[in-house]
């Protein structure tokens, strides 16, 4: 029954690491449609922090190209280290940014009511400062100011 359980897990990670690949192509190539599947399937067998080297350095082309050449095995021993290692900081790093976002973009509507392009650009500016001076800029600048961030 136990390998029931430990098999059931391992899917789960697997699907978790796909999601996080997923979304990490979509953040770094800004691709609107979803990267093909042989991309992510391979990106995941990869361990975490080669996968993670190739997508913050190559441009997709390049990434393409690199995947093409290189038929990449995986040594099992380090892949869990590496999934918890390095994915899941990311993943953690990520949902935090995202309920960031959130609250940027509610403190937003309250202030300025609508949410057009200026306050858009200036909240995507804002989620890479620190939470508190993010919050402080928003609910303290005029639009005018805003629009000088982004």
């Amino acid at each position: 029954m136990s390998s029931y359980i430990e098999e059931f897990k391992s899917q789960a990670q697997l699907e978790d690491r796909l999601a996080v690949i997923r979304q990490l192509l979509k953040i770094r190539y800004e691709t609107e449609n979803e990267a093909p599947s042989e991309v992510i399937n391979q990106l995941a067998e990869m361990p975490s922090n080669k996968m993670l080297r190739l997508l913050l350095t190559q441009s997709w082309e390049e990434l393409l190209v690199n995947l093409e050449e290189n038929s990449m095995g995986v040594d099992s021993s380090t892949f869990k280290y590496d999934l918890f290692r390095i994915i899941g900081p990311i993943e953690q790093y990520y949902l935090q940014k995202e309920g960031e976002k959130e609250t940027l973009e509610a403190l937003a509507k309250l202030r300025f009511g609508e949410i057009d392009s200026t306050v858009k650009s200036a909240i995507a500016y804002l989620l890479q400062t620190p939470a508190k001076n993010s919050v402080y800029v928003l609910y303290t600048s005029t639009r005018e100011e805003l629009a000088a961030l982004g």
